[in-house]
């Protein structure tokens, strides 16, 4: 499906393989439960709009040729006609995410660790726990409402803020990898590096005392997401830093291939 050299992209969607796709993207946020997934396809007759659904399931691997390529797995939430009169848009949230938003927890909790709350209800949604931070605290009581896990997750994290004076503006909850997490710690794996002439296309600093986040452009990185760390080496502006990324997007046309990651503070939310 990809027309750059040393790209490999193929997907799936229902029970048809995607041969052309203009435009790729995927994109992971630190604080938000679901990724996100848009292919922008090819419908000169305009018959493709009427056979695609929403809940329809997409798969799409892409990577490097002869490297070991990243999945992402995504289900049809939106179906629109394209900028373009003869494309249609599909948006798509992550698969793998979904049970954090899908499965509602009805329960009530008295004097429970929010940690303990977090892993019984990720038992409930089926999902397999990673790392639980624990604040320290013990809550006397939380009523869970018919609410979805990452609603849980801020309603508790709110409750300690406010009750022991925690900033928990870097504990978000998130399916990694490996599992669950909850906290202010990062998702495990390598750091890549992004040097000025080696990776580091563009960068947008993080503007000391600033809310707005800083950017980096590189070349295609696979399967990277955010809460990993990654390394700038920016010589023009003699910045070197090790930041936690906050949100990934990965982009594809048929002559290019992208990653913007942008860093920064995690801002109170509470």
């Amino acid at each position: 499906m990809s027309a750059i050299a040393g790209i490999n992209i193929s997907a799936t969607l229902g029970g048809l393989r995607v041969d052309r796709c203009p435009r790729l993207t995927i994109e992971s946020e630190r604080h938000r439960p679901l990724s996100l997934g848009q292919m922008q396809l090819p419908d000169p007759d305009g018959s493709l709009i009427n056979n695609i659904s929403r809940g329809m399931e997409a798969s799409i691997t892409f990577g490097y040729r002869g490297q070991t390529p990243a999945t992402w797995r995504g289900q049809v939430h939106e179906v629109t006609r394209g900028m373009a009169r003869d494309q249609v848009d599909v948006r798509m949230q992550g698969l793998a995410e979904w049970p954090l938003a899908s499965t509602l927890i009805t329960e009530t909790w008295m004097d429970e660790t929010p940690e303990a709350i977090l892993r019984w209800a990720a038992g409930q949604c089926g999902v397999s726990v990673a790392t639980l931070d624990s604040p320290g605290i013990t809550i006397p009581r939380v009523v869970a409402s018919s609410i979805p896990l990452w609603k849980l997750a801020e309603q508790v994290a709110h409750t300690v803020q406010k009750a022991s004076g925690q900033d928990m503006s870097a504990w978000p909850l998130w399916l990694g990898a490996d599992g669950l997490h909850w906290g202010d710690h990062d998702e495990p794996g390598d750091v890549p590096v992004l040097e000025t002439g080696k990776g580091l296309i563009t960068h947008n600093p993080l503007q000391d005392g600033g809310r707005s986040w800083g950017e980096v452009e590189t070349f295609l990185l696979p399967g990277f997401a955010h809460s990993r760390r990654f390394r700038i080496v920016d010589s023009w502006r003699s910045i070197q830093a090790q930041p936690r990324a906050l949100r990934v997007t990965h982009e594809v046309t048929p002559d290019k291939a992208r990653t913007w990651i942008r860093y920064g503070v995690e801002h109170e939310r509470y």
